[in-house]
This record gives C-alpha cells, sequence and structure tokens, in this order.
C-alpha cells in the first residue's frame, strides 16, 4: 500500500494465526479508510488496486483478469469462456456485491426464475449457468501449485460462501440462499440449518451443492427416492422424482462413469423445503470434479487435468454456462506466465491407457 507517497509491503501469508491476520486486515482497512492506496503484489502488469468493501479486502470491479493467474484476486477474461454470452454487468457501487445477476420478477424469492431458466435469455441464467458462475468467481475451475495448500473440503466451501457474498440475485445476496456441505464444521452446520429453516418458514427455494453418496446400483437407479448424499450436515434430506433423476444423469454420459469408477460428483439443487428434514428437489444438476475440484467433462478431460498438476502449470477450465455459442470453448486455458493464455484440446486416443 501507499500512504503519502510512501510504500509499505504487508504480506498476508506470512501471518502466523487467524489472529494475525485479522489485525493485519484492520490496520489494512484503517489505512483505506484515511486514504491509503491498497495494490495487490502479484507478479503481473496492470491495474492490480484492492478496495475494502463490507470489512472484506476485493479487487476493483472487473479487474480480475490484470491479477496474476495464481493469485487469489484473479478472474478470468469473460471472452475466454461461456460467460461472454451474456450480458452480465458489474453491480452498482452503493451495493457491496461485485456482481449482479438478472433473474426475473422477484415476489417471494430471486431463485423462482430458475425453476424455469434455460439458455434462451442472454442475461437469466440458468441452475447450470449459477454453478458455473459460483465455481469460476471461486477460483474453482483453475490450478497453479500454490492452491494446493486451500483445497480442502472446508477451504473449498469456504471459497464458496466468499463467492456467494460477491453475487447478488437483483438486490438479494445469494449466500443467504446457498448451503453447503461441511463436515465437522458445527459452524457451517448450524448455517445451514438456520439458513434451511427460514427458506421453510418464508415457502421458498433454496440452493444446495453436496457430494453424491459413493456409487452403487441402488443408489442409481434412485429405488427410495431419495437423494444419496455425503457431507450433508444440516442439509435437509431431497426427494426426488425418478424423471428428473434420470434427466440429470443423462445430461452427459460422463457423470454415470465418473460416479462408478469413484470421482467425487457434486449435486447443484434447487429445492423448496417440506419440514426441517426433508425438501422437495426443483431442478437437478450432477458436475464430476477432480481431486483438485475442476469440473470435467469427459475421461480425456480428466487425464489431461491430472497430468497438469503433476506436471505443476498453471491453468484454467473455461467453463459454458448456457452458452450456445457456436464457438468451440478449449477444454483448458494454460498460463505460462506470458499476457496470453494458451489454449489446450484435448483428442481422445483409443490406445491411451
Amino acid at each position: 500500500m501507499q500512504v503519502a507517497g510512501n510504500t509499505c509491503i504487508c504480506d498476508l501469508s506470512q501471518a502466523r494465526s487467524n489472529e494475525d491476520r485479522d489485525r493485519w486486515m484492520l490496520a489494512l482497512e484503517r489505512a483505506w479508510t484515511t486514504g491509503a492506496h491498497l495494490s495487490c503484489e502479484c507478479p503481473r502488469q496492470g491495474d492490480k488496486r484492492l478496495r475494502f468493501t463490507a470489512g472484506r479486502l476485493v479487487r476493483e470491479p472487473g479487474k480480475g483478469f490484470e491479477h496474476a493467474p495464481a493469485c487469489v484476486f484473479y478472474f478470468p477474461p469473460r471472452s475466454q469462456s461461456g460467460m461472454s454470452s451474456y450480458k452480465v454487468g458489474v453491480r452498482a457501487a452503493d451495493t457491496p456485491g461485485e456482481w449482479c445477476l438478472e433473474v426475473g420478477p422477484v415476489i417471494t424469492s430471486p431463485l423462482e426464475g430458475f425453476k424455469q431458466a434455460s439458455s434462451a435469455s442472454s442475461t437469466m441464467f440458468s441452475l447450470r449457468a449459477l454453478f458455473d458462475f459460483v465455481w469460476t468467481i471461486a477460483g474453482l475451475n483453475a490450478w497453479s501449485p500454490e492452491a494446493q495448500s486451500w483445497r480442502t473440503v472446508r477451504d473449498v466451501n469456504d471459497r464458496l460462501l466468499e463467492a456467494a457474498r460477491d453475487i447478488y440475485l437483483e438486490r438479494f445476496p445469494l449466500v443467504d440462499y446457498l448451503l453447503v456441505g461441511t463436515p465437522g464444521v458445527k459452524e457451517q452446520k448450524r448455517s445451514n440449518r438456520a439458513k434451511a429453516l427460514k427458506a421453510l418458514e418464508a415457502s421458498r427455494p433454496f440452493i444446495a451443492i453436496v457430494p453424491l453418496a459413493a456409487w452403487s446400483e441402488t443408489r442409481e437407479q434412485a429405488s427410495d427416492h431419495r437423494l444419496a448424499l455425503t457431507d450433508f450436515d444440516g442439509i435437509p434430506a431431497f426427494s426426488c422424482l425418478s424423471a428428473e433423476w434420470q434427466k440429470a444423469l443423462s445430461e452427459n454420459p460422463f457423470v454415470v462413469d465418473a460416479w462408478r469408477g469413484g470421482d467425487r460428483v457434486l449435486a447443484v439443487i434447487l429445492a423448496t423445503p417440506c419440514s426441517p428434514r426433508l425438501a422437495r428437489l426443483e431442478k437437478l444438476r450432477l458436475v464430476p470434479v477432480s481431486a483438485a475440484w475442476l469440473p470435467l467433462d469427459s475421461a480425456e478431460q480428466r487425464w489431461m487435468e491430472l497430468k497438469l498438476r503433476e506436471e505443476q502449470r498453471c491453468f484454467w477450465k473455461p467453463l459454458a454456462f448456457d452458452s450456445v455459442s457456436s464457438r468451440q470453448l478449449p477444454d483448458f486455458w494454460l498460463e505460462e506466465g506470458s499476457r496470453y493464455a494458451i489454449p489446450i484440446a484435448v483428442r481422445c486416443e483409443a490406445s491411451r491407457e
């Protein structure tokens, strides 16, 4: 940061405890409110100014691509993913969120529009696109060697909730409607229960992101009409119609292959609560993810993603959102320190083991 022309570098990664980090952040916020200029020191040229919003240190709106790919403030250019098909704007300065999504008329809940949303609109997001958006903002579609330290379940879910605080559905923060499964974390369990109970009292839907339980033939057939999940602390059980379950399984053949092979598969759920312990599933998307939590679409992508991580490369996967563009997205963008990313397209090889 710069104060009265003097430069001071604050490396938050060197904090010995959360208490130290909180004290440093408080000192930075005080300096910023008195006129200090804050900027990120990541190794890339560009406009890397930072600011405080609602007590959080954030990048300048729309400047994420100016940061280095390994930086926590990095956000890939919209033109290099399916996000380019939306007219998504930066949220007005009188609200704390960086992003605002159009969700249609809000009567009882900003999530009502997701029940009918499809790829037909260039502004309204479907459930599929909302997951891609949250995942991108959280930085979970990207990888660098430095990311290894924060790819635990708890850290990933903390990132998701931070991203949800930056997303507003019209004037409503997404974090108020998002439940995530974090095993063994009492605070998150209480938060999930409180959000689910509030949704029940208001008769409004909520969104949950929870891993499927390990594959079994019975679970694949959904014979008990209940979604089989794991890490669901504080999240209600979900009743699921067979048609909705089969639709989610058939959207991408790799979903079933990945689940049967032992890969982690996330259930992205839009549901309306029926009781404190049960909710009715309205929409479902199933997303296979790698051990590093990057979304995968095929066995070839799984092989390439693992190869890139083993080679300590820096890369990210462009997510499709609801893009209907004929332009083919690459499987990955490779960041090698230059100003421009290198596209990678994976080709199937029959002889590959």
